[in-house]
């Protein structure tokens, strides 16, 4: 009996270490988003952006209603309610800007949350999640 209770005992003693992300990993995924940013600041590429209020990496994208809620995360500038942007040939405007699920005024540089779109006139173009929207 002491010999199938020990056998229990060892089951449940098993620890949990949490998440370990190597620095390899780490020093990768930092180089990736420097490479996007020189790429949307126009240093990467065949022709340099103009001015902008900010660029928004596009991780999610769902519909609400009659908007367009694009979760993401701010690589340059910052983006406020009321900006306008241009995607496909169809003009979009913020209409709502949602950080850590309460609403915002704006997301910062490296901000992460979501902004909620309407188009102007027509139909919402097809964004894909990795798409990054100037404003």
């Amino acid at each position: 009996m002491r010999v199938l209770q020990g056998l229990f005992e060892k089951e449940r003693k098993k620890h949990n270490l949490g998440i370990c992300i190597p620095e390899a990993s780490k020093r990768k995924a930092m180089e990736e988003r420097l490479q996007r940013k020189k790429m949307v600041r126009g240093e990467i590429g065949s022709s340099p952006n103009v001015a902008r209020g900010g660029s928004f990496q596009v991780t999610g994208i769902f519909h609400v209603h009659e908007s367009l809620m694009l979760q993401g995360v701010v690589l340059e500038g910052s983006i406020n309610k009321k900006d306008v942007t241009s995607f496909q040939g169809v003009k979009l405007r913020v209409t709502d800007i949602q950080a850590g699920r309460k609403s915002s005024i704006s997301l910062q540089e490296d901000g992460q949350g979501a902004i909620f779109l309407k188009a102007e006139k027509g139909k919402f173009p097809i964004i894909r999640s990795g798409d990054v929207l100037l404003f």
